[in-house]
């Protein structure tokens, strides 16, 4: 069964293209953090790109990611899968994450509600733990008739 899953989402990610559609604006929706020990990492993503941190490889502290973003709730435990590649396009990355309680192995740490699994651009392969976490939203000035603070889509 795992090897069919397996299959089944290495079909559909090379199905997907890598880049958001021309003009696309950028993303409003959630935002998955992802971190992961030994040696240290975190990586934002979403569903039009990402930040990968990792201040013990060279220059790939902060490094901007372009991907898509696929979420399979139909799979029990749901699966997100995000693939993308350094904004130069030279190296790809995988993000796999799994609905399913996460704890990283340093003390005191706060369980999370997905486990990842990360191929970075340099090849190397890590795990962690990922949380959802919705953006600020964005207030715009205050109108003239009202005086009230709007949200801005």
């Amino acid at each position: 069964m795992r090897g069919l899953l397996s299959g089944l989402l290495a079909a559909l990610v090379a199905s997907q293209t890598l880049a958001p559609p021309a003009g696309a604006a950028a993303s409003s929706g959630p935002l998955y953090v992802c971190r992961g020990d030994e040696p240290p990492w975190t990586l934002e993503l979403d569903d039009a790109g990402g930040t990968l941190t990792r201040p013990s490889a060279a220059g790939a502290d902060g490094q901007a990611l372009v991907g898509r973003l696929r979420r399979f709730e139909q799979l029990d435990p749901p699966w997100v899968l995000w693939r993308g590649h350094t904004r130069a396009g030279a190296y790809t990355m995988v993000a796999t994450l799994r609905a399913e309680s996460c704890r990283s192995a340093l003390p005191d740490a706060a369980e999370m509600p997905y486990r990842a699994l990360v191929s970075f651009p340099d090849g190397s392969v890590a795990s962690g733990c990922c949380q959802l976490e919705q953006r600020p939203e964005v207030l715009a000035p205050p109108t003239a008739a009202t005086g009230a603070v709007v949200p801005t889509p």
